[in-house]
């Protein structure tokens, strides 16, 4: 038994936290739902175990890394960030009290309903932005974005978690060169190959997640880790021919293999998918690197690579931290509107059981789509879908009257 869950189930607390339940597990720690009853709020406690195989100095290791993603998340105040409240320790047993967030997460999103639409996907990726380039200003990298570490409130409002293995500028101790940490399949090519990394670790991630929520897929693809990871590393990402532009050179260059043919800044690539600044692709560089048969993690490069770029100029420039996208920029409140639109299931299924039978139907599956658009906070899809199926409702209820007018026409022309 571990640690943890021996103190949650003798004394039912955690420092001065009650624990209610669990809510979640990762590779090294367990999140339970707890509360605070001095402050009378919930918060998340994400509890640290380690197998008992892990000893000596790898233990003491995971024991500062995970202390460290405390210290790293707490240094990010952004709205768009998981809040840090307290960094403890009960005996053995090592938490972090943290901001309780509800809502999905894009990963349950994406399994829900499939892509989501150009609107609602833009507006988290601009939202995951902002929280982003609010880390890096603070000297932190998260280096593990990805579907899984993002929630969507019921209001639409985002929030980053899992700054696990986030790595401040100026801390090399944990995580050094050749050692690859984060999820294989939204790497950088530079963390494949256990190269040096930075800011521009996340652009790339962010690249794959917004291709993702756009289509449904990712652009780099494979059976196994290792051909994803290959295809990372030395292939060009497959590009959706649905994105169209801009968003087709927003991402590929998000998706440069070279960091500094990449955008330069969160900032920078938040302006780009916005249409607010052109996005230059700059000529692919030609490795001067030799390709290995097979890409292996940590796999060593032979040869020198090519001299850095410097970083292309961008303007204009918003304040620091300012959320820097809204979607629509000046359109309806999309919230507020899903939150009093009707879904017309049931008008769907009596226009389909009393009127004609095929437009009913396709006014049921949009009433459908808009209930469970509108259950994750797909405001802008739900709106749309709800719209398609009061169309779809009146067309079959108008199929309807003038298959019946057709009948009494008949009736009349036969008693004639």
């Amino acid at each position: 038994m571990s640690a943890c869950k021996g103190a949650c189930r003798m004394m039912g607390r955690l420092g001065k936290y009650r624990i209610e339940r669990e809510i979640g597990r990762g590779a090294t720690g367990v999140v339970y739902l707890g509360h605070d009853d001095e402050l009378n709020r919930r918060v998340a406690i994400k509890v640290l175990e380690i197998p008992d195989m892990v000893q000596g100095a790898d233990r003491r290791e995971m024991i500062e890394r995970f202390r460290r993603e405390a210290r790293a998340a707490a240094a990010v105040s952004h709205p768009n960030v998981v809040a840090i409240y307290e960094v403890g320790i009960q005996g053995d047993t090592n938490y972090i009290a943290m901001e309780y967030c509800e809502g999905p997460t894009v990963r349950d999103m994406l399994s829900m309903q499939g892509p989501f639409s150009k609107p609602y996907a833009l507006n988290i990726a601009g939202q995951v932005l902002d929280a982003l380039q609010a880390a890096h200003d603070a000297g932190i990298y998260h280096r593990d974005i990805k579907p899984d570490n993002i929630i969507v409130s019921p209001k639409g409002v985002v929030k980053v978690t899992d700054f696990g293995i986030a790595r401040a500028f100026d801390d090399i101790k944990l995580t050094r060169t050749g050692t690859m940490v984060g999820t294989p399949a939204y790497m950088s090519p530079e963390q494949i190959l256990g190269k040096p990394t930075d800011h521009r670790t996340d652009i790339f991630s962010v690249g794959i997640l917004l291709h993702e929520m756009l289509t449904g897929r990712r652009p780099f693809e494979g059976s196994t880790i290792t051909e994803i990871t290959h295809s990372i590393a030395y292939e060009e990402p497959k590009l959706s021919p649905t994105l169209g532009p801009p968003l087709d050179a927003v991402i590929a260059k998000a998706l440069s293999k070279e960091p500094e043919n990449r955008f330069q800044s969160t900032r920078e690539m938040s302006l780009a998918i916005q249409g607010k600044v052109p996005v230059q692709m700059q000529q692919a560089q030609q490795a001067s690197y030799a390709q290995p048969q097979s890409a292996q993690y940590g796999a060593t490069i032979v040869g020198t690579p090519p001299a850095p770029a410097p970083p292309q100029p961008y303007s204009p420039n918003p304040p620091m931290h300012q959320p820097a996208f809204q979607v629509p920029p000046s359109g309806p409140d999309y919230y507020t509107a899903a939150q009093q639109m009707k879904d017309y299931f049931v008008e769907a299924i009596l226009v389909t059981l009393f009127c004609c039978l095929p437009a009913g139907i396709v006014a049921i599956i949009y009433a459908y789509q808009a209930r469970s658009k509108m259950s994750i906070g797909d405001y802008f899809g739900a709106t749309q879908a709800a719209n398609a199926a009061k169309t779809w409702v009146g067309v079959s209820f108008l199929l309807g009257l003038l298959l019946v007018a057709l009948l009494v026409l008949s009736n009349i022309l036969t008693a004639l």
